[in-house]
């Protein structure tokens, strides 16, 4: 069954757990040094478990005397995930080992190296096709024109070859306001970087347009971790196989009632939330949300498109357990109640690549349902 993208009780108290000292200090990228209480290491990765009042986000001038919000104080309400085919999934570390009472977990091991750009905006209603970038591949449908608080999304994951170096295959959601050198942009999904088999959550947030601002998860000053047992960046464990179990995660971004800042919410559970303090235009809403289908880098290694798979490899037509797909595509509006989002304008680069289309049920009163992905270089797409 599927995470809720609604909830009756809202959040619940921080709970930490006790364990040995281990004292590590690493860098930000402003030459700030964090301590940490204690370092686990899991799956090749190292997380650092830090005390929650010492977190990379009190670095930043803005968040000099932020105090911390612990959980919202609302949440949105409306219709409601319901039970899918799909099981849920988890964090590889969920439930292994804990940090230290007081103490947040942040993945110290720097697992996204590419820098993000702005989601493209289509113009049309019906599917266009251009390329705005030349290493950029987009599958994606976007919702404009109007005013949001937030946005609702069900990820079904996989992990996609990705060989060549340097490049990114992504599924994710922007919630964007502004324009120009005042784009602001939160950002997450999932995402897997060349060479690796494995299928990391993410977080991204600018305030300018991606010039000076801006990075993954906790890698520099901005979003502010309360939960104690989730660490942004993890790896997300199982995943989907083809022809067989399908895993899927929920996320939920919304904007605070009362502190006007922006919350995360993966599978229920509440990791944080970005200041608002941090923004410019999106201090207030956003203008667009785009659901990215699918975000693919292309080098062109070898003088040809890109081998990089977006999705499951497969393209749309497949269907359910063959096809990658995002479900119930919602949006917050100004009264703090999850709405349809619909209609939606899709956008696709290169149709002989990669593709995306709605389910023939495409809007339910759980939101909108779409397939999206392509294996990238083949006879159709050279």
């Amino acid at each position: 069954m599927a995470p809720q993208c609604h909830r009756k009780n809202i959040g619940s108290c921080i709970f930490f757990f006790i364990a040995f000292a281990q004292i590590w200090s690493y860098g930000l990228g402003d030459g700030s040094r964090i301590s940490a209480k204690k370092t686990i290491k899991n799956d090749g990765d190292a997380i650092d478990c830090v005390e929650i009042y010492k977190q990379p986000a009190f670095t930043h001038p803005l968040l000099k005397n932020h105090t911390i919000q612990m959980k919202p104080s609302s949440f949105p309400s409306g219709n409601g995930v319901q039970a899918t085919n799909s099981s849920k999934i988890f964090q590889s570390w969920f439930n292994k080992i804990k940090c230290p009472e007081g103490t947040v977990p942040i993945l110290r091991t720097r697992a996204f190296t590419h820098r993000p750009v702005s989601p493209p905006i289509p113009k049309r209603a019906d599917i266009s096709e251009f390329t705005p970038s030349a290493t950029y591949e987009y599958a994606q449908v976007s919702l404009t024109g109007g005013t949001y608080y937030g946005a609702c999304a069900t990820f079904n994951v996989w992990v996609p070859k990705v060989v060549d170096p340097g490049e990114v295959s992504t599924a994710q959601m922007w919630i964007v306001s502004g324009d120009g050198e005042n784009l602001n942009s939160i950002e997450v999904g999932w995402q897997v970087q060349s060479g690796s088999n494995v299928t990391r959550f993410f977080s991204f947030w600018t305030r300018d347009a991606y010039r000076s601002t801006g990075c993954y998860n906790l890698e520099c000053p901005g979003f502010i971790q309360v939960n104690p047992e989730y660490v942004l960046g993890f790896s997300l464990q199982p995943t989907s196989i083809y022809g067989g179990d399908q895993y899927e995660m929920t996320v939920i971004i919304h904007k605070d009632n009362s502190s006007g800042n922006w919350w995360l919410t993966f599978q229920g559970q509440d990791l944080g939330y970005w200041p608002g303090d941090l923004f410019t235009s999106l201090a207030d809403s956003a203008n667009l949300i785009t659901f990215g289908g699918g975000q693919v880098i292309n080098n062109q290694y070898g003088g040809h498109h890109t081998t990089t798979e977006m999705g499951s490899g497969h393209y749309p037509i497949e269907g359910f357990g063959k096809a990658a797909y995002i479900g119930h595509l919602q949006y917050v509006d100004a009264s703090n109640v999850l709405r349809i989002a619909y209609p939606l304008l899709p956008f696709i680069t290169k149709t002989p690549c990669y593709y995306i289309t709605m389910l023939k049920d495409e809007v339910s009163t759980e939101g909108v349902h779409l397939y999206f992905g392509g294996p990238g270089y083949s006879d159709q797409c050279p």
